[in-house]
C-alpha cells in the first residue's frame, strides 16, 4: 500500500489547471492589455502532441509555432492552450 501523498498526486489529472500557467484573465493587467486578442475556431487535443492542432485568429497552429511576433503557443491543452507572450506564459481557455 502507498503513502496517502503519493496516491493523492498520481491521482491528479496530468492537465492540472492548479498547476500549470494562470488564466488569461487572472493575469495582471498590465500582461491582459497587452496580449493582442485571440480567437479560437478549432481545436485538436490528441494524448500525441504531434496530432494536435487548433486554429488561431483564423490560423491553423501547431505546438512551438509562433503566432504572431512575441507570441507562441507552447502547448495544446484539453482545454486550450498555454502561450506565452513576451516571455510571460498564460493559459487561455477555448470553453
Amino acid at each position: 500500500m502507498k503513502p496517502p501523498g503519493e496516491r493523492a498526486r498520481q491521482e491528479r489529472p496530468a492537465s492540472s489547471r492548479s498547476e500549470g500557467p494562470k488564466e488569461l484573465h487572472h493575469m495582471p493587467a498590465v500582461i491582459r492589455d497587452e496580449v493582442p486578442k485571440l480567437t479560437f475556431s478549432f481545436l485538436v487535443y490528441s494524448d500525441r502532441p504531434q496530432e494536435r492542432m487548433v486554429t488561431i485568429n483564423g490560423k491553423r497552429m501547431r505546438e512551438g509555432e509562433e503566432v504572431m511576433s512575441g507570441l507562441r503557443l507552447e502547448e495544446i491543452t484539453p482545454e486550450g492552450a498555454i502561450l506565452s507572450w513576451k516571455g510571460q506564459r498564460f493559459h487561455k481557455s477555448v470553453f
